[in-house]
């Protein structure tokens, strides 16, 4: 045993995997693929959340379109509802209420540009109806129909534009009746 070396008393064991790779020295010998699902999973997210994203983002200015112009058009119904007498030299109600329901409109909304809405009032439980006009008013024929305890009733449209064409255009509309005090 002396003319033995140290590295021939221990006989080493080797495995090969089909790379050509022994067993203990794999990271050294073949392609290290650990981080490529992760990669794959980062690529495919991303794809996955951003038409998500922008679903989410466009509902989300739906909704508050919607909600402003709910407020709205309650403001204008309000205004309609309380302004029997209000306006005697005029006698034209339905004007200041499409006003204040532009205006609330504007005051919460989204859009930076003027809004395009479709104003219609019925008065008296349907016997008179104005619109649908355009802005800025729609304006009442007489005050006949405001007759105090019966019903006005203002409803609007409007048509917003999606900030991407793939989704299209979304028409809301609002409706509220009040009793005329």
């Amino acid at each position: 045993m002396q003319g033995m070396s140290r590295s021939a008393a221990k006989p080493e064991a080797s495995f090969e995997i089909s790379s050509g790779c022994k067993w203990g020295c794999r990271r050294r010998c073949g392609r290290n693929q650990s981080g490529q699902a992760l990669v794959e999973f980062a690529l495919s997210l991303t794809f996955l959340m951003i038409p998500l994203v922008v679903g989410l983002g466009t509902f989300a200015i739906f909704l508050a379109n919607y909600l402003t112009l709910t407020d709205a058009v309650n403001v204008g119904a309000r205004q309609l509802a309380i302004s029997r007498n209000m306006y005697p030299t005029t006698n034209d109600p339905c004007t200041p209420a499409s006003q204040a329901v532009i205006n609330a409109y504007q005051a919460g909304a989204i859009e930076s540009s003027t809004p395009s809405l479709q104003i219609t009032i019925t008065l008296n439980n349907g016997a008179q109806s104005y619109g649908p006009g355009t802005t800025p008013v729609v304006a009442c024929a007489n005050t006949t129909g405001m007759v105090q305890g019966t019903s006005a009733t203002v409803y609007v449209t409007h048509q917003i534009n999606s900030i991407f064409p793939a989704f299209g255009n979304f028409n809301i509309s609002a409706k509220t009746t009040e009793i005329i005090q």
